[in-house]
């Protein structure tokens, strides 16, 4: 790779701590470039708040730092590579003039489609204008799974542009998964049955879903739901979880940092992936390195990255059969959970992602 590369991406943890995907990244990519001795130079677009959805609250931001990145690319003459990650929502606002600004001053452009908003948001006719021009003026668009490849091609988008990279996780989650082991549990046993979800905690990521189970499962079975999280429905479901009188089912843990999550997630039986909307989900990752078995809402995006490895659920009564499936044969989820395992560390690796965006930038085949 060349000497310098400007990066448009999350790189500032905000003060409460809580961050999503993009800025996890953002920030590993860098620090695997920095050690390669390769310079980024960082174009900030943290979140102060993840829980803060709404495109007009975040406009003065978008303006102001779109004059900032204009004055940064045109003096950044050496770096002839620009990394750009694109979300949702008012990302493609944000990024298309860094975009066409870099397509004038032939840069490189890799662009890192990060976002299941991209769906729906294809169909509102304002977003998609926006959407389709960011692939359009990119040089590459690096995508998350077979599946998203596969979407833009749908979209128009050539597919000889198309590459696939899966998300990575940086060489200390694999040293600390390597430390953990994977654990077997045995209904009768007396133990109780450790269900744990970690996400945003928005109506888009099923949150929901763990009120309705709760009331579904069997009194006799022995479980709990811990749940790690914030955002902009946790006030609600709070309430929820009081209203419905399910205190001494789900416990609110609040959220989970980065620091020791593979070493508190271990000790779960089972994590709950509810999430409607996504692009290539982390928590998966996070959920697989920390050797636990996982049941997820089936959508093509989730199932492209678990295959047949995860457990899927298409409603609520699906929910809880397979939770009751895993608490009676948890062999067998324990066993998907390995094969999980082992195929995500072969590939899905800073290294590996490193060398693949080193061949793509050196127009490597």
């Amino acid at each position: 790779m060349s000497k310098q590369i400007l990066f448009i991406g999350s790189f500032l943890l905000p003060k409460n701590g809580h961050y999503g995907g993009v800025y996890f990244a953002s920030t590993s990519l860098r620090d695997k470039m920095v050690s390669e001795g390769i310079e980024a130079i960082e174009l900030d677009t943290t979140l102060k708040d993840i829980a803060v959805t709404k495109v007009s609250k975040r406009l003065p931001t978008i303006i102001s730092r779109n004059f900032y990145f204009i004055y940064k690319i045109l003096k950044s003459q050496n770096a002839k590579t620009i990394f750009i990650f694109l979300s949702g929502g008012n990302s493609y606002l944000d990024k298309l003039p860094s975009i066409i600004l870099s397509k004038i001053l032939r840069k490189k452009i890799l662009l890192f489609a990060r976002s299941g908003h991209l769906i729906h948001d294809f169909e509102n006719p304002f977003y998609k204008y926006f959407i389709k021009n960011a692939l359009r003026f990119s040089s590459e668009v690096i995508c998350q799974s077979e599946y998203w490849k596969d979407f833009f091609i749908s979209k128009g988008v050539p597919a000889e542009k198309l590459k696939t990279i899966e998300n990575w996780v940086p060489n200390e989650t694999i040293i600390k998964s390597e430390k953990l082991t994977f654990h077997y549990f045995k209904p009768n046993a007396g133990e109780v049955f450790r269900i744990v979800f970690v996400s945003r905690i928005e109506k888009s990521k099923g949150i929901a879903d763990l009120i309705e189970v709760a009331k579904l499962l069997p009194k006799e079975m022995n479980f709990k739901i811990d749940v790690y999280g914030t955002g902009a429905f946790k006030d609600e479901f709070l309430e929820l979880i009081n209203r419905e009188k399910l205190n001494e089912l789900i416990f609110y843990k609040g959220w989970l940092a980065k620091d020791n999550m593979q070493e508190i997630l271990n000790k779960y039986h089972l994590a709950l992936f509810t999430s409607r909307v996504e692009g290539y989900p982390n928590s998966l990752l996070d959920f697989i390195f920390s050797k636990i078995p996982i049941l997820a809402y089936r959508i093509p995006a989730v199932v492209a990255v678990g295959k047949e490895n995860i457990l899927y659920y298409d409603n609520i009564d699906h929910l809880s059969h397979n939770i009751q499936f895993s608490y009676n044969n948890y062999h067998e989820v324990a066993d998907n959970a390995k094969r999980a395992f082992k195929e995500k560390y072969k590939n899905n690796n800073i290294d590996m992602a490193f060398s693949e965006l080193d061949k793509i930038q050196n127009n490597e085949p």
